[in-house]
């Protein structure tokens, strides 16, 4: 005879589903996070060139070599040595 509550479901299959939820879940979230980033960077980029392209001359000052648009959206580009 089985306790009350029990429907003979291994343990595992309620974990394997919310294991996938939950990496579904996280994978959204990384998206989302992702194009957030890319639309800020876009439209800070778009600012400087609307301004006579001073944000590609603030580059050239920059101690970091990093255009307005990455330093405002958080983001700069990285060189693989391929």
């Amino acid at each position: 005879m089985r306790p009350a509550g029990d429907r003979g479901v291994p343990l595992a299959a309620p974990l394997a589903s919310l294991t996938r939820r939950t990496l579904a879940l996280a994978y959204e979230a990384l998206l989302l996070f992702a194009l957030r980033h890319a639309v800020n960077r876009y439209l800070f980029a778009l600012a400087g060139c609307l301004l006579a392209g001073t944000g590609f001359l603030w580059a050239l000052v920059d101690r970091e070599g990093l255009f307005p648009h990455d330093r405002l959206a958080g983001t700069k580009i990285v060189r693989s040595e391929e």
